[in-house]
């Protein structure tokens, strides 16, 4: 079984029933398995928030060619290239990647180590890289979950990072076309912005879901 699959179901069946209704958080790879509980249960989603977690083909830019080539049709020398991305220095690049100079200082410095010693841990990178390979089955979802913004249209709050190398700002304008009422916001951010625009990201949140009704 897939192994994002199995995160899902342990979800699904172990949690939801209990929940009326919720906001959800759309983040890397958090993103496929929020996405599946929205089109499991679109009556309990309450709004969705999304961090650079893409829905779209156009938010995959050219980075990630060399991984789809792989998914369709892996061989080892491809493999072999590709897990370098799971090295010291590629978990730094996570982090740092794509900031301009007057923006790294807002990221402390101690996180992609810490990433680090976690991730390098004996059976860890091949792990991981088991999970990148799987997320082949969230793209070929794409059209399942714009079906279920257009049919559904959950209020939406998206935020993103200008400066994000992973999933292309081309994403926002995805999102805008199918859910026309979404809040959208543009920081100057990679790929994590909670790290470097804390305040401004929490002060969105807070706002959207009181907006909606929901509590503080």
């Amino acid at each position: 079984m897939f192994v994002l699959e199995q995160r899902i179901r342990g979800i699904s069946v172990g949690q939801t029933a209990q929940w009326v209704k919720f906001f959800i958080f759309l983040h890397d790879y958090g993103a496929p398995i929020g996405l599946q509980l929205c089109i499991n249960h679109p009556e309990k989603i309450t709004g969705i928030i999304v961090q650079s977690g893409n829905a779209h083909r156009e938010g995959m830019g050219p980075e990630w060619g060399e991984y789809i080539e792989y998914w369709y049709n892996p061989t080892a020398e491809k493999k072999k290239k590709l897990i370098k991305f799971l090295s010291a220095e590629g978990i730094k690049n996570q982090y740092f990647g794509g900031l301009p100079e007057e923006i790294l200082p807002r990221v402390s410095p101690e996180l992609w180590m810490l990433d680090w010693e976690l991730l390098r841990r004996p059976g860890n990178i091949e792990k991981q890289f088991e999970l990148n390979c799987d997320f082949k089955t969230h793209l070929e979802m794409f059209p399942v979950y714009q079906e279920y913004f257009r049919r559904h249209q959950p209020p939406g709050l998206v935020m993103w990072g200008k400066y994000e190398i992973f999933f292309s700002v081309s994403e926002v304008a995805c999102y805008k076309r199918e859910l026309p009422e979404a809040q959208i916001h543009i920081l100057d951010g990679g790929h994590d912005l909670l790290d470097t625009h804390f305040d401004e990201v929490l002060t969105l949140m807070r706002n959207f879901v009181k907006e909606q009704g929901g509590s503080r």
